[in-house]
């Protein structure tokens, strides 16, 4: 979740719900896709 929007492609929470990505990208790249 981001923002409480479902971004399965963004990333995943381990088991302490500690925030993983799973593709680099910048601030710039993530604005362009919303």
């Amino acid at each position: 979740f981001f923002n409480g929007v479902r971004h399965p492609s963004i990333g995943k929470f381990d088991e302490q719900g500690k925030f993983h990505l799973l593709h680099k990208f910048t601030y710039e790249q993530f604005k362009e896709k919303l």
